[in-house]
């Protein structure tokens, strides 16, 4: 069976009040890293040790990717690209079922720096639907190096929060830098640029201007020379500063938009991962707080009732940049029901907590009485 045709829906889960504090929990290696290790050995790629990098020295994936011709670009400062090229990385499956293949899937991902207590950590960003796709023994990709197995730490709901972490070793290369995310949204018709994993081959779109910023999204342009763009989800969208303003997600039917989740929501996922899991949203319908989603959960529909009759009903699939979870009211016709109905996709956090499961929610919201009721449902409603 091909296991692309089923893609979980991701499912979410609300809690009534937020959990107690939580002590910041420090990055760890792998616990697949000896499986993966022996996957990689029994489809004949060798393992070799990571070699120690000389100062002053470029890392054989920067001395590639600078005499590649797909990277030429004007807009650009020439300071910045040799570093944010080698901090792109491909992302790709390693499990045996891909030995024969020559091309196995390739995502994108890239490289970031947390500080956390005096000490500096590293971490893998990418898209949560890329790593709900992929297997159990995802690896990251260097030239001239063995595979780094990797494991997904946090993964957002890929409904809304699509975006994913995964931990990077000690002695991952120490010359390969990190990439800074930007403090300040991008505004409409601020310029932007981006590095991707385009059907395998390595490309930055130069021209990326930004059309419309919402909550949850940053819409673009993308103007790109070809209509196949899988694997490019999971890259950096970046200012003219070299700064990570958002994570490239998916693009219009019509290939001449695409969607990015701001980077802000980077930081969130970083304290969910160190609040064991959680970081929670309110949610406001006409300023009432009926509610509370967390990063792996996302709104999948939203129904109004008045008199017993449906006013209003409000599908996300494919509308998540109108999803404003401060103005639910703004999703319905009907601005002053007798109940709303939420129905939300809970998704795993982790896959190193093998305990959570994924599952659907609804929640109803009366009005008159100011309470909302909540309850684990089979499947989201026709």
């Amino acid at each position: 069976m091909n296991k692309y045709l089923f893609l979980p829906l991701a499912v979410l889960c609300i809690y009534a009040t937020a959990p107690a504090e939580a002590q910041p929990r420090l990055p760890r290696i792998p616990s697949n890293l000896v499986n993966t290790q022996k996957l990689i050995k029994n489809i004949k790629i060798p393992h070799i040790p990571i070699p120690s990098i000389r100062p002053h020295t470029l890392p054989p994936v920067i001395q590639h990717l600078a005499h590649t011709p797909e990277i030429a670009v004007k807009e650009t400062a020439l300071g910045l690209q040799a570093p944010i090229r080698a901090t792109v990385l491909p992302l790709r499956e390693t499990v045996s079922e891909f030995a024969g293949l020559a091309e196995p899937f390739t995502a994108t991902s890239f490289v970031i720096a947390e500080e956390l207590e005096g000490k500096k950590y590293l971490w893998g960003v990418t898209a949560a639907h890329i790593a709900r796709l992929m297997s159990a023994y995802p690896a990251v990709w260097l030239e001239d190096y063995a595979p780094f197995p990797v494991e997904f730490a946090a993964i957002g709901n890929a409904g809304m929060l699509d975006l994913a972490l995964f931990q990077l070793p000690e002695d991952w290369p120490h010359d390969i830098p990190a990439l800074k995310l930007s403090g300040e949204t991008p505004k409409p018709g601020e310029k932007t640029y981006s590095f991707g994993f385009f059907n395998n081959d390595f490309f930055l779109v130069p021209h990326r201007e930004i059309k419309e910023v919402t909550p949850n999204r940053l819409i673009t342009s993308l103007e790109f020379n070809t209509t196949e763009r899988g694997g490019a989800c999971g890259g950096p969208i970046l200012n003219q500063q070299g700064e990570v303003v958002g994570v490239h997600i998916g693009s219009s039917d019509s290939k001449k938009i695409s969607f990015a989740v701001p980077a802000a929501e980077i930081r969130r996922m970083l304290q969910a991962y160190h609040n064991k899991g959680q970081s929670l949203q309110p949610l406001l319908f006409n300023g009432q707080k009926i509610g509370e989603l967390n990063v792996n959960e996302s709104i999948a529909r939203i129904r109004t009732v008045t008199d017993g009759y449906i006013t209003g009903d409000f599908v996300t699939y494919h509308q998540e940049k109108d999803v404003d979870y401060a103005h639910l009211e703004t999703l319905s016709p009907d601005a002053d029901p007798d109940e709303v109905h939420i129905f939300i996709s809970h998704q795993m956090f982790s896959y190193t907590d093998k305990t959570e499961k994924d599952f659907f929610i609804q929640l109803t919201y009366n009005v008159a009485s100011g309470k909302t009721t909540r309850k684990i449902i089979s499947h989201l409603p026709y």
